[in-house]
């Protein structure tokens, strides 16, 4: 049976999911994408396989900034080193996983923080750290009060210039073509041959959110290039979009509404395709954890 706590102290707000064990568990910080708020669902997932599961909000949550703007690392050092100090956490067994712009976030925290962190899982990640949303010239994220550097954006005008043809928004073309920006995009590489912790990527071919299968390839070929030694896997999934998720959540290849910027997304993905990915790469997800935390 797993126990759900609030954890609104040490200046974080978050949701703990304990599993039932007497002993110290790994444990899992559960970050969100770019709708934020909690992802209690994959938390309690986690927590129900043995690990304890930190939910951490970093906005759009009580207490919290409404956008993803302006965003401290420092927030989720906090965050580590207070879910470090409970006594049912191994301390020394602290895991990442996010989705989407938390898929970006873990692999910018594991690269900023090395000795943090055990293993990272990052879904459709970004190989580069972006603009805040829903204000894409505002950064996302901050270290020590400076911005850190940002990669060209979708602007409102690139959206609405969309939605004069069709009635919902394929964002992966825009992002295609501001990577056409070399020297901008490229100064916003997130470090990853910083990170010294196991990484698996997981990302799909038909993402129309952004184009998760290139930047995960760019990822896996800058860890080559900067010679790193870490042990490293891209699950990169054919006819899937960008709504990879554990095979018990709503699943959907339909376009969506953001709950930030009210604009109608399309995601990518065929069903059958998307399915399947969803089981395997859940599978797959848990077992690395699992071998990455010797459980």
């Amino acid at each position: 049976m797993v126990t759900s706590i609030d954890a609104n102290e040490s200046g974080i707000v978050a949701k703990i999911f304990l599993p039932e064990c007497s002993e110290p568990r790994p444990a899992i910080i559960v970050l969100s994408g770019s709708d934020g708020g909690f992802y209690e669902s994959v938390a309690q997932l986690f927590a129900e396989k043995g690990f304890v599961a930190l939910a951490l909000a970093y906005f759009n949550a009580d207490g919290l900034p409404k956008n993803l703007e302006n965003i401290p690392l420092e927030y989720f050092l906090q965050g580590i080193h207070w879910l470090q100090s409970q006594p049912y956490v191994k301390s020394d067994q602290i895991h990442l996983y996010g989705p989407s712009r938390g898929g970006e976030l873990v692999l910018l925290l594991a690269s900023t923080f090395p000795d943090e962190f055990s293993s990272v899982v990052a879904v459709v990640p970004s190989c580069v750290t972006y603009g805040g949303v829903p204000n894409e010239k505002m950064p996302s994220w901050t270290l020590a009060g400076k911005p850190i550097p940002a990669a060209p954006s979708p602007s409102r005008e690139d959206v609405y210039q969309q939605l004069r043809t069709q009635k919902a928004v394929n964002l992966a073309k825009i992002f295609l073509a501001k990577m056409q920006n070399r020297p901008a995009f490229e100064a916003a590489m997130i470090k990853v041959e910083n990170i010294r912790c196991p990484v698996l990527l997981i990302s799909g071919k038909d993402d129309k959110m952004w184009p998760s299968s290139i930047y995960g390839e760019l990822i896996m070929q800058r860890l080559d290039t900067m010679g790193s030694s870490i042990s490293r896997q891209h699950l990169c999934y054919e006819m899937v979009g960008h709504v990879i998720v554990n095979p018990l959540a709503p699943m959907t290849t339909e376009p969506f509404q953001h709950p930030v910027t009210k604009a109608f997304y399309e995601v990518g993905g065929e069903p059958e395709a998307q399915a399947a990915a969803n089981k395997d790469s859940w599978d797959k997800l848990v077992e690395f954890f699992l071998r990455c935390s010797h459980m």
